[in-house]
């Protein structure tokens, strides 16, 4: 199925840019936390004009901020619903949008994404080399299902 469509792909690219989409979501939950520890700290409004302009740089750093934590959130939601609606697609696509959100939403080991994943499907295991053979599938067709480009055009030769 996903050969097909990447006829015109150069595949090991195009996942290595998927692989770097996707291993970037947990530096985005740190990146939300931290940003959110920042605009809970004190802020400091005397209201008290120090100097011949009456700039507020506290205020102007606040819309900068919340700015940053906006765009952090809407990456982490296109990650995730990306993968939400990849399981929506078909049997086949549920069971690889599994193994992406077990081993990068949740942070899953290998290991421990074979066990979840076997769990959820009611497998009585799911070896690591199952799992390296629907990764790649699994991958591959995330990158046809994120908005965002992430898939390599072939040079032609």
């Amino acid at each position: 199925m996903i050969n097909g469509i990447f006829k015109k792909y150069d595949e090991e690219a195009t996942l290595e840019n998927v692989l770097a989409e996707l291993k970037e979501y947990r530096g985005l939950l740190i990146e939300r936390q931290r940003l959110r520890l920042v605009s809970l700290s004190a802020q400091s409004y005397d209201g008290i004009s120090s100097g011949p302009t009456n700039v507020n740089h506290e205020e102007d750093k606040m819309m900068k901020r919340l700015s940053k934590q906006e765009e952090v959130e809407m990456h982490i939601n296109l990650i995730k619903k990306s993968i939400e609606l990849m399981a929506e697609v078909d049997d086949d696509s549920e069971r690889l949008a599994a193994i992406l959100d077990f081993r990068y939403l949740k942070g899953y080991g290998v290991t421990k994404t074979c066990y979840k994943y076997a769990d959820k499907f009611g497998l009585p295991d799911f070896p690591r080399q199952t799992f390296n053979d629907h990764l790649r599938e699994a991958l591959l067709t995330f990158s046809e299902i994120y908005p965002r480009e992430l898939r390599v055009e072939k040079n032609p030769s």
